[in-house]
């Protein structure tokens, strides 16, 4: 029997979720995003982050 090389390809997705200061930005489809990083980081109170890595195998016999 002749094994294949075995190979991975990591994928690591971060989902932050932001609770701001203020109901309503003043933001709208055509602000720059830059701007849009900075009044988010001005008007966040707390924020809470859930990372999920998902590794593909290939090669691999189970």
């Amino acid at each position: 029997m002749i094994a294949t090389q075995s190979s991975s390809q990591h994928h690591r997705y971060v989902i932050t979720v932001h609770a701001l200061k203020t109901e309503r930005q003043g933001l709208d489809a055509g602000t720059n995003p830059t701007f849009v990083g900075f009044m988010l980081a001005q008007q966040t109170s707390e924020k809470a982050s859930l990372i999920l890595y998902y590794i593909i195998t290939i090669g691999h016999e189970y």
